[in-house]
């Protein structure tokens, strides 16, 4: 069993700074700004923005709170950033312009 652990590699995913956290709660704010101010959009579009901005918000609170937020907080602002800033979605297909949960197909 000795041997064995000596080969096997522990990976550990790594942890995002208190920095880097913020810059993401500002980045996903500022993609949801960015689809409530366009008045190109749909109104459910905007209204989604709406409600995203919210939730944010209160990821921002709480982040402020604790000085922590949960893992899948995380996630979600990544695909809030991800899905508009990349294009993939919102913007490249209009009839439905939501991330959806398995936005890495």
């Amino acid at each position: 069993m000795d041997t064995l652990m000596k080969y096997l590699k522990i990976i550990r995913e790594r942890g995002l700074s208190q920095n880097e956290i913020e810059s993401l709660i500002n980045d996903a704010e500022d993609s949801a700004q960015d689809i409530l101010v366009d008045r190109k959009r749909k109104e459910s579009d905007r209204n989604t923005a709406r409600d995203v901005i919210r939730w944010i918000r209160r990821v921002r609170d709480s982040f402020n709170r604790k000085g922590s937020i949960h893992p899948n907080a995380v996630n979600a602002l990544r695909r809030v950033v991800t899905g508009v800033k990349s294009g993939r979605y919102g913007f490249m297909n209009p009839p439905d312009g939501r991330v959806p949960d398995q936005y890495s197909k």
